[in-house]
């Protein structure tokens, strides 16, 4: 079922009427031009105060600079094209802090340490659709509270015995939906973890070696799979202990984002035939990010206490798909954009729930 035009307004309604705190936006180009602030990333990051936006413009001379936040709340947001990236550091983010990094291709099969590496704090950092490449482990968490990864590209090591992980995480709450991580060759795992970790969909590779791969997850701490493939040739697919398996179907959920106001974003849903998709939007994120609510066979990574509504879209068809375009608002005057997120909701025929991913939408004004 489509949603109808009565319907399509009334989530425009939604999405446009959820400002939160008012956000600057700074622009980043390397061609300078009318309300570009800088030709790199780093001096945006600097002037930009908490729960700020900086919307980064793509480079075609060679990545950008890395770049590093320390305990600041900040959306950074590739415009449109390829935005290529050295590296991120994130440290000291508070309770109450998060970081989103939107659809960023962070490092090279060259590159010598962790292109993101998320460390000594307590917040969120939250990213969709990026892209990690390095010589030693993709991306390491130590520390650093929550992370979620939204339909990301992690890739370890290349070369020979140099092993690395895809993922590195260490006293950290980790979320995946939708991975493809693979470990470094020389053995290298795609995930070693000892915190509490949840996968949902994709596919986790261990890195080859002499004697095969290595395992896909190495783990000693609790990990929870929802419809995960572990990749490896040879030997067990986790090592360290057992994954917890939910016995359920993976759900899936994109939205356009960033998006202008008077623009239109583009919202798909994949999951089982003739189910009624809905999602709740809101100003926040949990800090409970790897903790699956019973019965519904994921986390809930919105905030509900800064939730601004819950919004039916329709039913998906015999294939399980759901899709629709929605018109953006205008933003009021003074606001430059705003941050939500939005997670998705199925409903079977029968009436069970079952929660889907997340993803963080960005609204910019029409000027930028």
């Amino acid at each position: 079922m489509r949603t109808t035009g009565i319907l399509v307004a009334a989530i425009s309604t939604v999405l446009t009427a959820a400002y939160g705190v008012a956000q600057h936006v700074f622009v980043v180009s390397p061609i300078p031009g009318p309300g570009v602030f800088s030709s790199q990333i780093q001096p945006a990051v600097d002037a930009a105060s908490d729960g700020d936006i900086v919307l980064v413009k793509p480079i075609l001379t060679g990545p950008y600079q890395g770049f590093a936040i320390a305990g600041k709340s900040l959306a950074i947001v590739r415009d449109s094209g390829n935005v290529f990236v050295n590296d991120v550091e994130i440290a000291g983010l508070g309770p109450a802090q998060r970081v989103v990094l939107q659809r960023l291709q962070l490092g090279f099969s060259s590159t010598p340490f962790a292109p993101l590496h998320v460390h000594d704090g307590s917040g969120c950092t939250w990213v969709d659709g990026g892209r990690f490449d390095s010589a030693t482990d993709a991306v390491d968490a130590i520390d650093a509270g929550a992370l979620v990864l939204n339909g990301c590209v992690a890739l370890a090591s290349e070369i020979a015995e140099a092993g690395g992980a895809g993922l590195l995480s260490q006293g950290t709450a980790v979320a995946w939906t939708d991975p493809e991580c693979t470990g470094g060759h020389g053995g290298g795992p795609g995930v070693q973890t000892d915190g509490p970790t949840y996968v949902s969909g994709g596919k986790i590779d261990g890195g080859p070696s002499g004697a095969g791969t290595a395992p896909a997850i190495s783990m000693s701490g609790p990990v929870v799979l929802l419809d995960c493939l572990l990749n490896v040739s040879s030997g067990p697919p986790a090592v360290g202990g057992t994954p917890t398996v939910l016995h359920d179907k993976a759900r899936h959920f994109a939205i356009g984002s960033p998006v202008r106001e008077g623009h239109t974003t583009i919202v798909d849903f994949q999951g089982e035939p003739n189910e009624v998709v809905a999602a709740f939007v809101s100003e926040g994120v949990s800090p409970a990010v790897a903790s699956p609510l019973p019965g519904l066979n994921a986390p809930l990574w919105i905030d509900p206490a800064t939730l601004v509504a819950t919004v039916v879209f329709g039913t998906t068809d015999l294939s399980g798909h759901l899709g629709a375009t929605i018109p953006i608002g205008g933003l009021p005057p003074g606001v430059d954009g705003t941050t939500l997120f939005v997670q998705s909701v199925f409903v079977s025929p029968q009436g069970t729930p079952h929660l889907g991913p997340a993803r963080a939408l960005v609204i910019l004004d029409s000027s930028l």
